[in-house]
């Protein structure tokens, strides 16, 4: 099975592979969709070209998005019957709706790409420390938004939590979470569907 995967830095598209293949109970094969900047706005950017050459122009059957929220919204159910504009999943799904009607169908490809979307509260830390610190979680993370203007430094501290230091390297960083998401495997996710409804849920 070919699956692009796309999100806002190289460790992190390692990490939502491994979730994948975890969740998919099979090793995919990956796709180098060439992206040289990422981040929340290039990710906008750049993905009608990327669905757009996925559909035309390759054999995948399905590319992943995953995007941190920090100091966004978080993507509640309701969203789902009345987006939200100040929502990441909310404005993904828009997007992504909006290129792929507007894609003719492809005579040999039988269905269309699938598109799944996920977006880290707030950010892919706190997925990967669920179980391990109970301070992380969607719930949690409005709290500490609602109780704290200054609440993005939160976001440090989890990377610092997870990494044991400020200035991991990306392949400490890379081993340290894939030896989590191994670890969360192991209950099916179940905890991080829990802690996480909206964006790991939705995933």
């Amino acid at each position: 099975m070919r699956v692009a995967v796309l999100s806002e830095s190289p460790v992190d598209e390692v990490v939502i592979r491994a979730f994948m293949d975890a969740i998919l109970g099979q090793k995919t094969e990956s796709i180098d969709l060439h992206v040289r900047t990422r981040g929340w706005p290039a990710i906008c950017d750049v993905l009608p070209s990327i669905i757009k050459r996925l559909h035309w122009h390759d054999d995948a059957e399905g590319l992943v998005l995953c995007v941190d929220t920090n100091g966004s919204e978080i993507h509640r159910s309701e969203h789902d019957d009345i987006p939200h504009r100040d929502c990441r999943m909310c404005q993904l799904r828009t997007l992504t709706h909006e290129i792929l009607v507007g894609l003719s169908p492809r005579p040999d490809r039988p269905t269309a790409l699938g598109i799944a979307i996920g977006t880290a509260v707030p950010a892919i830390e706190a997925w990967l420390l669920c179980g391990v610190d109970s301070g992380v979680g969607e719930s949690q993370w409005q709290q500490k938004k609602d109780q704290d203007a200054q609440s993005r430094g939160y976001v440090r501290t989890l990377k610092k939590t997870l990494y044991g230091t400020d200035h991991a390297s990306q392949i400490e960083r890379k081993r340290i979470s894939l030896k989590a998401v191994e670890r969360l495997s192991v209950g099916n996710f179940r905890t991080l569907e829990d802690k996480f409804p909206g964006g790991f849920g939705s995933l």
